[in-house]
């Protein structure tokens, strides 16, 4: 019978008991040691170097694919994953168009995992995203190890997996081809710009005011619902919104009385903060987007009429706070 032998046990030990500062020891010693990486990802990658310039951010460690010669992008934390640390991910990668980017950190939330998985399963193989948890483990007396564990990586072949667009989004496209179509052909004068969020909204900015933070949009609500809004939201002063809003407020009595045609199925709606947006005033009107599309026409007809009343009763009233190319102190 074999002799048992008495098995030592594997204990984790603190991250900031090897490298206490993360950008001023573990950072560094990450660089020196990319090889770790490599044979974990599959990726041959070299240093090219640490605080690597993107704007005005700055990259933890720049890397180069050693086959290909193309950028990869690295990026670590202590602790859990983040939103932050997400966005200097994408961002480190769109601005060297690197062709993977890995995050390290100690622990990965489950939804920062499954946000990597969708990057990898849209892009393919032209940019590939890695999720590594860096662990430090030792045995008994013996110096503390580094491990790392892959929580999230591209397919294994390499390919991106096509998500059908949902019932929902075909027809938001459809909807906003066909609004498109609609403003190209009667308002030909204005400069049209779709947003992406997502496929529900139509924007296009005012050329009458002198000032950049006034912008109409047309757009549908998640419940269907048809809206139009001016924002006024001069990103460089918010005291400027504030008073633009009190501005129009004063007047809000006439201001409904002119933009409202059916009390029933119209209302107006006043925001003096709007998120991180400036302020706000929309007017909405009942309806579903989604569920009457024989009433796309009615919708459409009416946001456009909205759009004209709007420009009439607005900018008639911003237009006046200027004088001689100046505006008028509020």
């Amino acid at each position: 019978m074999a002799i048992l032998q008495k098995l030592a046990r594997m204990e984790k030990v603190g991250i900031k008991q090897v490298w206490q500062f993360e950008a001023s020891d573990f950072t560094p010693w990450l660089a020196e040691n990319l090889s770790l990486l490599s044979e974990v990802i599959d990726l041959s990658i070299e240093q090219v170097k640490t605080e690597a310039p993107v704007g005005k951010y700055y990259l933890d460690i720049l890397a180069r694919d050693s086959e290909s010669g193309k950028y990869v992008v690295i990026e670590n934390q202590y602790g859990d994953t983040n939103h932050d640390h997400l966005g200097k991910l994408l961002t480190y990668a769109a601005g060297y168009d690197a062709c993977a980017a890995i995050w390290v950190a100690e622990s990965f939330t489950d939804e920062h995992r499954k946000a990597l998985d969708l990057l990898n399963h849209r892009t393919g193989e032209d940019t590939q995203f890695f999720g590594l948890e860096v662990e430090l483990l030792k045995i008994g007396d013996s110096h503390p190890a580094v491990n790392f564990n892959l929580v999230s990586g591209p397919p294994a072949d390499g390919t991106a997996i096509i998500v059908p667009p949902t019932d929902e989004q075909l027809k938001n496209r459809q909807f906003q081809e066909m609004f498109l179509e609609k403003l190209r052909s009667r308002l030909t004068h204005r400069r049209w710009k779709i947003s992406n969020n997502p496929y529900r909204i139509i924007e296009y900015a005012s050329q009458e005011i002198p000032v950049d933070g006034i912008q109409y949009t047309a757009f549908w609500h998640t419940d269907g619902t048809p809206y139009l809004e001016i924002l006024i939201n001069n990103t460089k002063d918010g005291d400027w919104n504030t008073k633009r809003f009190e501005h129009l407020e004063n007047d809000r009595r006439d201001i409904e009385e002119l933009l409202v045609e059916d009390k029933v199925e119209e209302e107006v709606v006043w925001n003096a903060k709007w998120g991180t947006r400036g302020s706000r005033i929309a007017i909405r009107r009942g309806g579903d987007v989604y569920q009457e599309q024989e009433k796309w026409d009615e919708y459409q007809n009416w946001m456009l009429r909205k759009y004209e009343k709007f420009k009439h009763v607005f900018e008639t009233r911003l237009v006046e706070l200027w004088i001689d190319g100046q505006e008028r102190t509020l």
